[in-house]
């Protein structure tokens, strides 16, 4: 399935072809009209999850507690109600642990009987898993800062993740032969690939002198802080499995950026559909910006897109944007949807005091296992830079 960015991806190669007078009109029509339909539906379900996670996270708690009964048939229905990391009974409860733990007091108030049923049975098999709507904020946080990990999708398996990646393709061309004579096959190199999963590991410290004001301050002091440590984690996790696998010969070290760097790179993604260049800041804007053609005419488009603010531009109608955990002067290039990718464990929390550190301040560490690795390893490339400006 697509992404936003994707889609908008493909959006802007679209807009350059219309320039060409040989283009397709009817089948560029066609693929917009799909395009702007996908965009529809995955903004109309962001949406109906922001109601959601609004309606959650900015409710007091006396709107996100359920009152039950004491006595009663509701009362039995209440003990036989499931509970998971989607009631939002366990993410109060969740909460209010987490600040019982950092500061040994009940800052957010005691567990009520109906909380503490929804955290026992939500945690009984495993460890303390976030609740939904918190994990679903730090993805949406990690999205909007890195943009390889956002573009990118993955599966959920538990154990193991295995796929058939295409690594080669056989020199030569399909025969033409004449009626009923079999023509020669065109072989594909395959490698049997298994992800077992890596370990993505954040921590947040907090002092006992951290005084801890509210039940949403604290869900948004969490939130942002796991965000950008594991964020930064996946991204670069990805990043190093792409370059892994990406094919010696579309591995790039020009001493300097030519635009030309830039044909061949493209031109050797065969197995790309869609190409998105990605670079870093400093990157973006000192070296690709600065490319003109023969005729002096710069070559960079500036985006004017503000959907995605990772997006910075276009260079030969292929979509540029900006990630800053890329080296300076290290450009890669490719098709998000040749990533293959799984996620092992949803987002676990465990909290503890350092004491044999000495600081007596209170970790709450996040634990996930994630893998990736390239389907296809036709679809990327890179141009490392060897003297950056």
């Amino acid at each position: 399935m697509r992404t936003i960015a994707m889609i908008e991806a493909r959006l802007a190669e679209i807009r350059g072809l219309l320039e060409s007078p040989e283009a397709d009109l009817d089948a560029l029509e066609a693929e917009v009209t799909q395009l702007e339909t996908e965009r529809s539906a995955i903004n109309a379900a962001t949406e109906q999850r922001a109601r959601l996670v609004a309606s959650v996270v900015g409710a007091p708690a006396s709107q996100i507690l359920r009152s039950f009964p004491a006595v009663g048939a509701e009362a039995a229905a209440a003990e036989e109600r499931e509970y998971d990391s989607e009631s939002p009974e366990y993410r109060t409860a969740f909460l209010k642990n987490l600040a019982h733990r950092t500061t040994g007091e009940w800052r957010l108030g005691e567990l009520s009987a109906v909380e503490q049923r929804a955290y026992t049975n939500t945690t009984t098999n495993q460890a303390d898993v976030l609740p939904v709507t918190m994990s679903t904020r730090i993805w949406d946080l990690i999205g909007e800062k890195y943009a390889v990990i956002n573009d990118i999708s993955w599966a959920t398996f538990a154990n193991v993740y295995e796929f058939v990646q295409n690594d080669a393709l056989a020199d030569g061309d399909p025969d033409v032969t004449t009626e009923n004579i079999a023509g020669e096959e065109l072989e594909l190199s395959f490698n049997p690939v298994t992800l077992t999963g890596k370990e993505i590991k954040a921590t947040v410290k907090l002092s006992r002198k951290m005084q801890i004001q509210s039940m949403n301050g604290f869900e948004d002091y969490l939130v942002r802080k796991l965000a950008d440590r594991i964020g930064i984690r996946m991204n670069k996790l990805v990043i190093t499995a792409i370059q892994d696998d990406i094919l010696n010969g579309n591995k790039l070290t020009p001493s300097t950026l030519d635009e030309s760097d830039f044909r061949e790179l493209f031109g050797g993604l065969l197995g790309a559909s869609t190409i998105i260049v990605y670079a870093n800041q400093s990157t973006v804007w000192n070296e690709i910006a600065g490319l003109t053609d023969e005729e002096g005419r710069r070559l960079f488009i500036e985006s004017e897109l503000s959907s995605d603010p990772t997006i910075q531009g276009r260079i030969y109608g292929k979509t540029v944007k900006v990630d800053n955990t890329l080296a300076d002067g290290l450009i890669v290039a490719g098709d998000p949807a040749a990533v293959e990718a799984n996620m092992f464990a949803a987002l676990e929390m465990a909290t503890a005091q350092d004491i044999l550190g000495g600081t007596f301040e209170i970790v709450h560490a996040a634990y996930t296992l994630f893998d990736a690795a390239l389907g296809d390893t036709r679809a990327w490339g890179q141009i490392d830079i060897t003297s950056v400006s």
